[in-house]
């Protein structure tokens, strides 16, 4: 089993059971949250140290301080969840066809082991909207903060027909990007007021909207919302 396809087949359990599953969320296969729980996994095709170095993000600056309540591995061995070494770590295991339906149906359930939470004093970033994106694949597709700005700053040029260095500093976005890769430009507008930015229509390199379009999709509609109350 591929791990895209073991990655799938377990969001599909999870989700099942009341869990949001955001693939390729803040450096996680799958970062799994329900009532405020986080879980994050990373998911392979065998047990091996390149896994345990991930989920313990060794070497990772402030990695204790910083990340999901509980941790885990995703594995399509049914051994591996036996494994005491992985307890001691404080790492969950779901290693058989079943994805260890216990601890997926109940948030509390996880909770009522003090041992495995982590106790973060910062947990993990979440995206306004869940990514539509594969987990577990090569060179993963990943909605980040900063493509988040972008998408909203790119849906409020669409939707408005134009942004500012305001709307930039606001997203706390650098236009230098923006300019650099074609995806804005100047209206040619040259009356004294503040330069207004266009979305360019031959963008030189792929855009967020592009590379995103039904997130892309739900930030047009947050702007035109947010348009509307104002």
């Amino acid at each position: 089993m591929l791990e895209n396809e073991l990655c799938s087949n377990f969001m599909a359990a999870a989700t099942s059971y009341g869990w949001d599953c955001y693939p390729e969320t803040d450096d996680w296969d799958i970062l799994l949250v329900r009532e405020g729980t986080q879980l994050g996994l990373q998911a392979k095709t065998t047990l091996s140290l390149r896994v345990l170095e991930q989920c313990l993000a060794l070497g990772a600056r402030n990695s204790y301080r910083r990340g999901p309540h509980f941790r885990g591995i995703l594995v399509p061995d049914a051994k591996a969840r036996s494994s005491t070494v992985l307890k001691r770590l404080q790492l969950f295991c779901f290693g058989d066809c079943r994805y260890n339906h216990v601890v997926l149906q109940d948030a509390f359930r996880i909770n009522a082991d003090p041992m495995m939470n982590w106790r973060p004093l910062t947990t993990c970033w979440l995206p306004a909207v869940i990514p539509k994106v594969p987990a577990g694949v090569p060179a993963p597709l990943r909605l980040t903060q900063w493509k988040q700005s972008a998408l909203r700053l790119l849906a409020r040029a669409a939707h408005r027909g134009f942004v500012t260095c305001d709307d930039l500093r606001e997203l706390r976005l650098s236009p230098t990007i923006f300019h650099n890769r074609g995806w804005l430009v100047p209206d040619g507008n040259k009356t004294g007021r503040k330069p207004h930015y266009v979305l360019a229509t031959t963008p030189q390199h792929i855009r967020p909207d592009q590379q995103h379009p039904e997130e892309y999709a739900f930030f047009l509609a947050e702007e035109r919302n947010r348009a509307a109350a104002t």
